[in-house]
């Protein structure tokens, strides 16, 4: 799971109309670059209710994704807002298919 510093506040939840958009079966990643922010580096997850019924299941893919973008936050450009949106065949997948899926969105 990623600090609190590091995850994106609702007041700063960006506008995406000028980001990069990285998309699959699983989950979609919209990145938005902003060179005068003061932060490095902030993400956040986003898990609807129509992906997931239940609040548990919504909780395990949103730390599953979580997890990742701690591991590969350093793969994305200094100042950006990344937003992570889950889709539902993301649930039935296990993590390690979850892991190879997104490494090959960031290496691209």
């Amino acid at each position: 799971m990623l600090p609190r510093r590091e995850r994106i506040p609702k007041k700063l939840f960006p506008d995406f109309s000028l980001g990069r958009v990285f998309s699959n079966e699983f989950f979609s990643i919209r990145v938005c670059e902003d060179k005068e922010a003061k932060y490095e580096f902030r993400a956040s997850v986003v898990v609807s209710k129509k992906v997931a019924k239940t609040a548990v299941r919504r909780n395990l893919l949103r730390r599953r994704l979580y997890g990742l973008l701690k591991d590969y936050k350093a793969k994305f450009p200094n100042h950006s807002l990344v937003v992570v949106y889950a889709r539902s065949p993301a649930i039935k997948a296990p993590f390690s298919t979850l892991r190879k899926v997104f490494e090959k969105m960031i290496f691209v």
